[in-house]
C-alpha cells in the first residue's frame, strides 16, 4: 500500500481503499498478533500480503511471520466492496 493524495492505495493495481477499509487496515497493523481464528479458507487471500511486514498471507488469511490474521471482514471488504482493475 501506498499513499497517494491522502488516500491509501494498493502499490500494484493503484486502487484506492475507502476511508472505512483504511481504518481496518491501521487498526490491524497496530493491533497485536491474536490466536488464529476460525476463518474461511479464500483462495485469493494468497495474493495478499501482510500490511505489517509484507509477507504473504496463507488462504485464512494469517500471516506466517508475525502471527497475524487479517480478519475476515476486512478481506471481504478489500474483495467485494472495491474495484479491482
Amino acid at each position: 500500500m501506498v499513499e497517494r493524495g491522502g488516500y491509501l492505495a494498493c502499490s500494484a493495481t493503484g486502487m484506492e481503499l475507502s476511508l472505512k477499509a483504511r481504518e481496518a487496515l491501521e487498526e490491524f497493523v497496530r493491533s497485536e498478533p491474536r490466536g488464529v481464528q476460525d476463518a474461511p479458507s479464500h483462495p485469493g487471500t494468497a495474493a495478499f500480503r501482510c500490511p505489517v511486514d509484507g509477507a504473504d498471507l496463507t488462504s485464512d488469511g494469517r500471516c506466517e511471520a508475525c502471527g497475524r490474521q487479517l480478519p475476515w471482514a476486512v478481506h471481504y471488504n478489500l474483495i467485494e466492496l472495491h474495484h479491482h482493475p
